[in-house]
């Protein structure tokens, strides 16, 4: 995704700077020191007067030499810019497309892939490089931000977003669409903060890192969380994690298939949140048998507590929507344009048949060779039921 974006950017600045070379274009230049008289043009109009068409001559335009309106200074610029009567948009065009050449080529010159590139070198040593290239690069983005910010008054990644087509910056803005944009600024400002430190002890703990490693993951979130407290009130502290926290993305993932009111979604967020919050205080010397025991217990708990926010019926769809059984069913359904039901109905004949051969592998009247028919006959006509269903290519596929 993150290629993708960077690719539509790539292309977006181009396609500027190519409207910046037409309009440049349009004024050729006749040399920096030049101190002739400025060209006029004499436009030849056609006016009608009494029913007569009549040629006159327009007013004679001073033809403007562009360098005498480039500068080095961007401030002056700009200013130049605004008093040739260039349109406030095509300036910021003019500019962003500037700025971002001028620190795409300082990043180039401090990064050339000849240099950086040691094929001999082992990978953790390149992992290494590449973090710390992540973290130049975003100081450096960082940078050019401000620039543009301080230049144009403007946010430089909404300008981007007009001319690339970056879904995961559209869904965040849509995420964030209920907070005023000057909580936006700062929450974005304040996650770019706190970014490649997450990323990198994150990837260090799901790599087996140590305990002291997941301490400090800890520690990191926790401050994030209390300064993000900070910038909002306790209700937009609320429906922010609501749209943008782990537990709530992670939420919206498992539960594909079972279609939360708001109001369920609100709830199962705030039992998975006491779930998720009890297993992070335990203690990094407790063991792992009885780590996972407390797991499952808190498990227990945490379903037994969305049985009481959603009721028998919609609890028994809850967890079959938890089941990778069920998950599979329907990402098939939905690549076959079926209706829900129709996964709804695969994950019923298969739990069926598994409680019934459960029963019979059980059957302690039955001999070896009743059970072995009873279970191959069961399956035989699951499987024909499936067939009927979704068509024997697709129950391979699902199978």
């Amino acid at each position: 995704m993150r290629k993708a974006a960077l690719l539509g950017a790539s292309l977006a600045l181009n396609v500027v700077l190519l409207g910046v070379l037409a309009w440049k274009a349009k004024t050729p230049p006749e040399g920096r020191l030049s101190t002739a008289a400025p060209q006029v043009i004499t436009n030849l109009v056609t006016r009608k007067i009494a029913g007569r068409s009549v040629l006159l001559s327009a007013p004679a335009v001073p033809r403007r030499d562009w360098r005498s309106i480039e500068s080095e200074d961007y401030r002056t610029y700009i200013r130049n810019l605004r008093a040739f009567g260039c349109p406030e948009e095509t300036i910021r065009d003019i500019i962003i497309a500037d700025v971002t050449k001028l620190y795409a080529a300082r990043w180039k010159a401090a990064h050339s892939p000849d240099r950086d590139w040691k094929f001999w070198e082992t990978e953790d040593k390149h992992a290494k490089k590449d973090r710390e290239r992540k973290i130049e690069r975003h100081a450096l983005e960082k940078e050019m931000r401000n620039l543009i910010g301080e230049l144009l008054g403007v946010d430089l990644e909404k300008e981007m977003r007009k001319y690339a087509l970056d879904l995961e910056a559209d869904k965040q803005e849509r995420a964030w669409a209920f907070l005023p944009s000057e909580k936006q600024s700062q929450v974005k400002e304040l996650q770019d903060k706190f970014k490649e430190a997450m990323t990198s002890l994150s990837e260090e703990a799901e790599r087996g890192g140590n305990s002291e490693t997941k301490k400090k993951l800890a520690e990191l979130k926790g401050q994030y969380r209390a300064e993000l407290s900070q910038i909002l009130t306790p209700a937009e502290l609320e429906e922010f994690e609501l749209r943008s926290s782990p537990t709530a993305n992670k939420l919206r993932k498992e539960l594909a298939g079972f279609e939360p009111t708001e109001q369920e979604f609100r709830a199962l967020v705030k039992v998975r949140q006491a779930f998720e919050e009890q297993m992070a205080a335990l203690p990094d010397t407790l063991d792992e048998r009885n780590r996972d025991y407390l797991n499952r217990q808190f498990k227990l708990e945490y379903l037994a507590q969305a049985r009481q926010w959603l009721g028998d019926q919609r609890h028994e769809e809850f967890l079959r929507s938890r089941s990778e059984e069920f998950q599979d069913a329907l990402r098939l359904s939905e690549k076959l344009d079926l209706p829900k039901e129709t996964a709804v109905r695969v994950y019923d004949i298969n739990v069926a048949l598994r409680e019934e051969a459960e029963k019979v592998s059980k059957d302690p009247s039955l001999t070896d060779e009743q059970r072995d028919v009873l279970l191959r006959n069961m399956k035989l006509e699951t499987k024909e039921t499936l067939n009927k269903l979704i068509g024997e290519k697709n129950l391979r596929r699902l199978e």
